[in-house]
């Protein structure tokens, strides 16, 4: 089963389904979908698969931004639980 952050990037995302099933995000070559494919590998498997904030500083602006914020946000709240007290 999915975590809800990656579920959340795939609704958002779709054709990145196919890569993430198939492992092969190294064939793309826009760095928005590259992001958002490490950010659903981390997601999915912390322990063996890291993450660089760096992808999107340097990647990401506007809408995309605001996106994969919220969902490393979500993911450390509803998937990772290591937010037990989120601030009001």
């Amino acid at each position: 089963m999915l975590k809800k952050a990656t579920g959340r990037i795939l609704e958002n995302m779709p054709l990145l389904k196919k890569h993430y099933e198939e492992e092969n995000f190294k064939a793309l070559s826009e760095g928005e979908k590259v992001v958002f494919l490490t950010l659903i590998y981390f997601f999915e498997s912390p322990e063996k698969k890291g993450f660089d904030l760096r992808q999107i500083y340097n990647h990401l602006d506007n809408d995309c931004l605001e996106f994969a914020l919220g969902c490393i946000h979500n993911y450390f709240l509803e998937d990772a639980y290591l937010i037990t007290n989120p601030m009001e």
